[in-house]
């Protein structure tokens, strides 16, 4: 059940699932979007408004925010979606297609889009495959800033230094099921890769 994975919401969750090559998305699993664990997706084919600018794919879940009565008012659009692109690092034009982006920033870009929305749980699934190393220390202040304002963050990841780096609590899985719980401060490569494999 989530609640006996998260945990409280001041601190990051991590989980730790099989290879790449056997992974299963759990997060879509987990909020609903699948009826049972798939191969997980990249962000390009479920996350992002291919062909759409950075605004709307930034503004897509808030828009009710944006029009009280029906009608876009787009400036107050324009303006929340600057300031979080600005807070976010997220270095591209509002208007400009986000499929041009670097992948640190269309990831940035998901990123924000909930945040603009003022979510209190967030689920991450592989969230720096495909970016560069500074694009992922971004991605990770990110998830500190967010736990820090008491968000619950849910991460799966198979990239066991990022896991043992960010979270606070570790999560092994194996085929499916849950197998062990580590202390990420204490725990090693090798003690990850016991319980996983």
């Amino acid at each position: 059940r989530v609640g006996d994975v998260a945990g409280p919401v001041d601190h990051a969750v991590l989980i730790l699932t099989e290879n790449r090559v056997g992974q299963k998305s759990l997060a879509g699993w987990v909020v609903g979007v699948e009826r049972r664990p798939s191969r997980a997706e990249d962000r390009q084919r479920t996350g992002l408004l291919a062909g759409r600018p950075v605004r709307e794919n930034v503004s897509v879940a808030a828009l009710r925010d944006f029009s009280p009565r029906g009608v876009l008012r787009l400036a107050a659009e324009r303006a929340a979606v600057a300031e979080l692109a600005a807070r976010l690092w997220i270095r591209a034009r509002p208007e400009q297609r986000v499929e041009t982006l670097s992948g640190g920033n269309q990831q940035k870009t998901l990123i924000a889009r909930w945040m603009l929305t003022r979510a209190r749980i967030f689920l991450f699934d592989e969230p720096t495959r495909g970016i560069d190393v500074g694009a992922k220390a971004e991605v990770f202040a990110l998830l500190e800033e967010l736990a820090r304002g008491g968000a619950g963050i849910l991460m799966v990841s198979s990239e066991i230094p990022e896991l043992l780096h960010v979270c606070d609590r570790l999560l092994v899985m194996r085929r499916g099921e849950l197998v062990q719980e580590l202390d990420p401060t204490r725990a090693t490569r090798q003690e990850v890769l016991h319980w996983a494999l």
